[in-house]
């Protein structure tokens, strides 16, 4: 049985109290097909899981921990600046491919991935049929899940001494900059938003999968503004 609580309290993936914290929209849907198979598979998580363990038995998803898989498009941004942070100057594709493998959201590692809304989606438009058995429609889902969701990611962010936080998405700017209460102000810098609560500095930025963050020039220039609060 698909167990919706569990589901929706589901906090991320990686270490609870790392240092660095991604925070998204929601999780992709590679095989929708696989939903309900997957569902079920969430409902057996813990709050916070290791990313390899979590993905075991998802559909399409074993194949990305392998030292030769195919890059997840948005990890590969998460990975280097990951790699930018422990000193790399200009990570390689292999250099990220090889954080993706054993490194990224791992409950020994240094991140925690975390997401706004709980249910995979091939879309954020879309509303499968499976999901009309817990809500009507995707504006009853965040009618109801958004704000139960905020409530745990600000306890979540606050919890644990935070060293960076990177919010990626456009659409969601509004609802991320609710879980930062503790920000005096916030600078917008091109494509970015920057915050600093205490010792934490937080980004907001667009979507890693969007095309424009697609050139390793990108990449660079999302690094420098989350590391260093500065345009390169």
């Amino acid at each position: 049985m698909i167990d919706w609580n569990r589901i929706e309290g589901f906090i991320g993936y990686g270490r609870l109290d790392a240092p660095v914290v991604f925070i998204g929209l929601e999780e992709g849907l590679r095989n929708d097909e696989a939903l309900e198979a997957d569902l079920l598979q969430r409902s057996c998580f813990a709050p916070v899981m290791d990313l390899e363990e979590a993905h075991r038995g998802i559909a399409g998803a074993a194949d990305r921990f392998s030292r030769h898989a195919r890059i997840q498009t948005t990890w590969r941004a998460m990975c280097h600046l990951m790699l930018r942070r422990g000193g790399m100057p200009e990570p390689t594709v292999e250099e990220r491919r090889g954080y993706q493998a054993v490194r990224l959201g791992r409950s020994a590692g240094e991140t925690l991935l975390a997401e706004l809304l709980p249910y995979p989606k091939p879309a954020l438009g879309e509303w499968p049929r499976l999901y009309q058995r817990r809500y009507r429609d995707g504006r009853r889902y965040r009618l109801e899940v958004l704000p139960k969701r905020l409530d745990l990611l600000t306890s979540m962010v606050g919890a644990h001494r935070r060293e960076l936080v990177v919010c990626y998405g456009r659409s969601g700017w509004k609802d991320f900059g609710k879980i930062f209460s503790g920000v005096a102000a916030w600078t917008e810098i091109g494509p970015y938003r920057i915050g600093h609560d205490g010792d934490t500095r937080i980004l907001f930025t667009r979507h890693f999968a969007d095309w424009s963050m697609r050139s390793e020039a990108s990449l660079q220039r999302m690094a420098e503004m989350a590391l260093h609060g500065r345009q390169i």
